[in-house]
């Protein structure tokens, strides 16, 4: 197996894809719900928009001038706990605040981008295993590049619209690992033999990497900038009959009237 998978990658940067059996809007709702970042920490930045969601869902409140982050983080495990919230390390989602994720509201699971801070395979497989086990119908793969690798020899975003020329396609190098999410269980493959991708979704890995990068913008792109709940700030997110659907989970779990 390629890389050392209880030491970081390498990089400060890795780069990562996910590809992922669609699902309904209504299990992607619910998906973000319980993995988004926004609902993580009191004193996370938060736009007009965020800080009224969060309020519409009952997520605690840090008092003006409160520096007592024991107390505070106890009362956000306790509404975690309540809201059935996880706490993914490296692959939970961001879309409230940052339009960010890998599970998008219409249901695509699609990823291709950078993870920062030094991860490392065996955190990136407990994650996988978290979120398998809180959800036992995904259906999805991650595929992880380090050792100060690039899939395309420059960094993704950089990366041309579809559909690529041959080349593009031909040059990509092979993953360091991939993890796969399927039937409640999560395991770790060797990413020298990325078949992945083709047996799981009919995709080579190469291939994989176009499509992902191109549904993760098309759903970026699609975000929507108006809201019913305040000012977003500069990102786009969530359609409002999501924060709808959180409000009526928030009621019937007693965290609002």
């Amino acid at each position: 197996m390629v890389g050392n998978f209880n030491e970081p990658f390498g990089p400060k940067w890795v780069e990562v894809v996910i590809v992922g059996k669609k699902l309904s809007a209504e299990r992607a709702s619910e998906i973000i719900r319980r993995t988004d970042g926004g609902f993580r920490m009191q004193l996370f930045p938060v736009s007009e928009y965020g800080q009224t969601v969060r309020d519409l869902v009952g997520f605690p409140k840090s008092p003006v001038g409160n520096t007592d982050r024991a107390k505070a983080h106890d009362s956000i495990a306790r509404w975690q706990a309540k809201w059935g919230g996880i706490s993914p390390q490296w692959l939970g989602n961001s879309q409230l605040l940052y339009n960010r994720g890998w599970c998008h509201a219409d249901g695509t699971i699609a990823f291709a981008a950078e993870l920062e801070d030094y991860p490392r395979a065996n955190e990136l497989l407990e994650d996988c295993k978290l979120l398998a086990a809180a959800f036992p119908d995904l259906d999805m793969t991650v595929a992880a590049w380090g050792e100060d690798k690039t899939i395309l020899g420059f960094p993704l975003e950089d990366a041309p619209e579809s559909p690529w020329p041959q080349t593009l396609l031909d040059n990509q190098i092979d993953p360091t690992f991939e993890f796969l999410i399927s039937d409640g269980a999560a395991k770790v493959l060797p990413g020298e033999n990325p078949a992945l991708f083709k047996l799981r979704y009919g995709l080579d890995c190469p291939q994989a990497v176009e499509w992902a990068l191109r549904e993760a913008r098309r759903c970026a792109k699609e975000a929507v900038s108006e809201t019913a709940f305040g000012d977003r700030g500069y990102y786009p997110g969530l359609p409002d009959r999501i924060i709808h659907d959180w409000r009526r989970r928030a009621q019937s779990l007693g965290l609002v009237d």
